[in-house]
């Protein structure tokens, strides 16, 4: 990676930083001094650990070309990406400390997919999809300000935490389709690696005790480490209660994810990912 590289990378997001801090001083200026206190001693509050599984239901539509070409349309839906899975997980973790917190959300499946589809001069043909990805997003968060949105203690809040981080994926893609009579076939393969840097937010309705709904949404760097465009949205309702005086919760929602990849000569496949889809889970908190 050369110096030119983290140049591009960053520069949007050194912009986002300078605005979040410059959106600090405003925003803690008219901040309850309550809100001030808990900055101030955010070093003395107690580590908190929140784990997550998850399964994100997703659609996955892909549309495979190779050399410039489109081999296949392939309409992912949920059947046919759990029938194509060998392996699959879906997971997020979280560590708090005050209003500091560190976040890793990581996904990875290994599968095989086969379709049929009609070809060149309608001749029916079959493609093979191999691919074994990791799909893993970090960094870190800040709550960066809390509203209580009526008069009593036991009021609904809300909550904005900013946070940066970067989008890992990994994908190594195979694509073969057998010789037809006008077709003479495919073996491709391409291996994608991008670590792009990420900005976002995340806005947190707590109702009461038990009940909360939060929406996140972030966005990627441009024209850095072969990506196009990144983005993402997520929103999900939560429950709250205890299994044996331990804090757990249950979430519902809906999740959808794009990764647009620059074209590269040198690579045979061009590759596009589309995830959307609904999102059902367990978590624990210490």
């Amino acid at each position: 990676m050369t110096t030119e590289y983290f140049a591009r990378a960053f520069e949007p997001f050194a912009t986002a930083l300078v605005a979040a801090l410059l959106c600090c001083v405003s925003v803690f200026a008219s901040a309850e001094e309550s809100d001030k206190s808990r900055v101030e001693n955010c070093w003395q509050q107690p580590w908190e650990i929140d784990a997550r599984i998850y399964g994100w239901l997703s659609k996955a539509p892909a549309a495979i070309s190779v050399n410039g070409e489109e081999a296949a349309v392939l309409p992912e839906s949920l059947d046919t990406v759990l029938d194509s899975a060998n392996m699959l997980f879906m997971g997020e973790f979280e560590v708090h400390k005050g209003r500091v917190g560190l976040f890793a959300d990581v996904i990875y499946y290994d599968g095989t997919d086969r379709k049929n589809f009609t070809g060149p001069l309608g001749a029916e043909r079959k493609v093979a999809v191999k691919e074994r990805v990791w799909l893993v997003e970090y960094g870190v968060g800040f709550e960066l300000v809390t509203w209580n949105l009526g008069k009593r203690d036991d009021s609904p809040t809300l909550t904005l935490s900013p946070f940066a981080g970067f989008r890992f994926f990994h994908d190594p893609t195979k694509v073969s389709v057998p010789a037809g009579a006008v077709f003479p076939g495919i073996n491709a393969k391409r291996t994608v690696d991008i670590n792009t840097p990420i900005i976002g937010t995340k806005a947190s309705l707590r109702l009461s005790d038990r009940w909360a709904v939060e929406a996140g949404a972030d966005h990627g760097v441009w024209d850095a480490d072969e990506v196009d465009k990144t983005w993402q949205y997520i929103g999900v309702v939560k429950y709250h209660f205890e299994i044996k005086s331990q804090s757990s919760e249950v979430f519902v929602g809906y999740r959808k994810l794009r990764l647009e990849l620059e074209n590269d000569s040198g690579e045979d496949i061009d590759v596009d990912v589309a995830l959307k889809g609904p999102v059902i889970g367990f978590g624990l908190s210490w």
